[in-house]
């Protein structure tokens, strides 16, 4: 029996389709998928009277910019944290959700610009193996019904025994034998692992090119995760799959994966081979996810240093490179703003007595007034007080912490009439470089815009120097 299940029955009316029948030659190093400055951004509707005249108060932008080649029967894994936009970019590349801008190319078609007929026939190459198993199936449906749907629904066969036999070869494939066992069995009767082997059969069935896979062991034990992990990458050389790998697990990304894209807040900030990656890390927040991996090892103590605070908004992103709010090393061209500085005071203001944080907080107006994207911002003083008072505060508490990466940023702190005037340094926006065996998006490895001392230079020092480079 052939390991490979069988798409090629269609109705005798249909006509032929050569790009969805069969693994199409040609030279395996040109991309069979490259994505070139995506953009996925969702509108975001404020008030009652926005959303009546449809008018949008904002964009999320979930995917913003990102090029990305996968080559044919390549493991690209795009990891990062929750809020990052990996599933939505995953989404984006299958043509489930619209690209703003930007194109997804698939073996010579750009997904983002074919509408839903044309969209059809090139997802019987392309398909998508959701994160949840326990909510990917149909739990009305028994698995001979939920499996052979796929063919039904894009007109491939609808005679009973050619369906059964396909769906009991693409059992057999995934590892549910016999298949007489499960043919006739509804989800909730299966354990997490034969489910998610199900999802799997039934994306299979159609005989891909692409699969999609959207954190397929996140929900799994762990002692089902490796052998889901190594099921999937059997099924790859059998079948000449090429898999998008997205999680948030570092770990399994590092055995599983044959390049790694670590993806922040809607843009990809480095992106190279695993070995690369974990060796000599480049990028500030893949280094804090590689310090977030838990060590089995009790006895061993290993520094997490964990990057403070959460993912920002994306429908405000920082100005500059997006992860420099929660990043040690940042440093003058890294995109220092007025909200930075608001988050600055409020974290002091949370560790000093009381007395102290009333006096302080008295200097100082409206903080909604510096809350903003901005390179120059305007402090307010509070009632009773001047600008100068205000410089005098501000001066104070750079004298307290006097390394905290935001005074990297600040180019002067002056008095002005009624309120004190931060001026911060140009903000640049970060874009992948090649350094060594990786790609990454930081200015500490960008020759232009690097310290004169190389990247650790970016952790001493008050800044002040560097703000003028």
């Amino acid at each position: 029996m052939s390991t490979k299940p069988d798409r090629s029955t269609k109705p005798e009316a249909a006509p032929a389709q050569p790009a969805a029948t069969g693994r199409p030659d040609g030279d395996t190093s040109t991309p069979l998928l490259k994505l070139d400055e995506l953009k996925t951004y969702f509108p975001l509707r404020g008030t009652f009277l926005d959303r009546l005249i449809g008018r949008e108060s904002g964009w999320i932008k979930a995917v913003d910019g990102v090029s990305l080649d996968v080559k044919r029967g390549e493991v690209v894994g795009i990891v990062g944290e929750s809020g990052s936009g990996k599933s939505t970019l995953g989404r984006t590349l299958l043509g489930l959700a619209p690209a703003t801008s930007g194109a997804v190319t698939f073996d010579s078609r750009n997904v983002a610009a074919l509408k839903e007929p044309q969209l059809r026939q090139l997802r019987l190459r392309m398909q998508l193996v959701f994160q949840d198993p326990h909510a990917s199936l149909n739990p009305a449906m028994d698995l001979r019904t939920a499996i052979a749907d796929p063919l039904k629904i894009h007109g491939i066969t609808h005679d009973p025994d050619d369906l059964d036999r396909r769906v009991r070869e693409v059992l057999e494939v995934v590892g549910l034998s016999p298949p007489e066992r499960f043919l006739d069995n509804y989800p909730g009767e299966l354990s997490g692992g034969q489910k998610q082997r199900a999802v799997l059969a039934r994306a299979l069935i159609l005989n891909p090119d692409l699969l999609v896979l959207d954190e397929p062991v996140s929900m799994l034990d762990m002692s089902v995760r490796a052998k889901i992990l190594s099921l999937l990458g059997r099924l790859k050389d059998e079948l000449g799959l090429t898999y998008v790998y997205i999680t948030h697990d570092l770990a399994t990304a590092k055995f599983f994966c044959d390049r790694i894209a670590i993806m922040y807040l809607g843009r990809v900030v480095e992106t190279g081979p695993p070995s690369a990656i974990y060796d000599d890390p480049k990028h500030p927040y893949t280094k804090a996810l590689l310090r977030a991996i838990p060590d089995p090892d009790p006895s061993r103590h290993v520094p997490r240093d964990l990057p403070r605070g959460e993912v920002p908004d994306a429908v405000n992103p920082p100005l500059g490179c997006a992860f420099h709010p929660r990043c040690s090393m940042a440093y003058g061209p890294c995109g220092w703003e007025g909200r930075d500085l608001r988050e600055l005071l409020e974290r002091r203001w949370t560790r000093i007595p009381e007395e102290q944080y009333e006096r302080e907080r008295a200097v100082i107006g409206e903080l909604a007034r510096i809350d903003m994207p901005a390179s120059r911002v305007e402090v307010p003083a509070g009632k009773g007080y001047q600008g100068g008072d205000v410089v005098e505060l501000l001066e104070t508490v750079r004298a307290d912490a006097p390394n905290d990466p935001f005074w990297h940023g600040v180019h002067a702190i002056q008095a002005e009439d009624g309120h004190a005037r931060v001026d911060f340094n140009t903000p640049h926006d970060p874009v992948l470089k090649q350094q060594g065996r990786v790609q990454v998006a930081c200015h500490l490895w960008d020759p232009e815009l690097a310290p004169r001392d190389g990247p650790a230079a970016a952790s001493g020092g008050d800044g002040r120097d560097r703000a003028q480079q």
